[in-house]
């Protein structure tokens, strides 16, 4: 997200599962290009969050 100069992870997500839609319509398989992974965030509370995050292929 932050490579690509998004600043709100919303944003960033539709353009993820625009890709996704993208991939699959190209005969290939998404759990190959998007492995999904989960990190620890932390809100303001001090408190940690679980949020989804993915490592891509490329």
């Amino acid at each position: 997200m932050a490579v690509l100069e998004y600043k709100r992870w919303d944003k960033f997500n539709n353009v993820i599962d625009n890709a996704k839609i993208t991939c699959e319509k190209s005969n290939n398989h998404i759990d190959d290009h998007f492995c999904q992974v989960g990190k620890m965030i932390e809100i303001g509370s001090g408190a940690k969050k679980k949020q989804t995050d993915y490592k891509l292929s490329r």
